[in-house]
């Protein structure tokens, strides 16, 4: 059986780091990395991304949305899903990943 005493002490414990993980997340979302896509993606591609986006990500882009795209999300995007799309094939999986890869590193 555990006292009161140990029992607070493991309260103070959690919430503290309750505060640190926000305060993490917060600051991560401080730092976010937008690139600018748009002229290196095709109509088709724009669409099938628009399509995984909202189905991922649960979040509407359009085709201006592409000017301020989330790196991190960019990264993210599960490529064998992609594929599934119909218009996605290997040629657009290899330019959509060779772009996010050079924008990674370019940064």
């Amino acid at each position: 059986m555990i006292t009161s005493e140990q029992f607070d002490n493991a309260l103070k414990v959690i919430v503290a780091y309750k505060t640190q993980v926000e305060s993490k997340n917060l600051n991560t979302k401080l730092n976010t990395t937008y690139v600018d896509i748009q002229k290196y993606i095709s109509k088709n591609t724009f669409f099938i991304l628009r399509n995984y986006y909202e189905e991922q990500f649960n979040e509407h882009i359009d085709w201006n949305s592409l000017k301020k795209m989330d790196l991190e999300k960019l990264e993210r995007i599960d490529l064998t899903l992609l594929r599934t799309y119909r218009g996605f094939g290997k040629i657009s999986e290899n330019k959509l990943k060779k772009l996010i890869v050079s924008i990674s590193e370019n940064l």
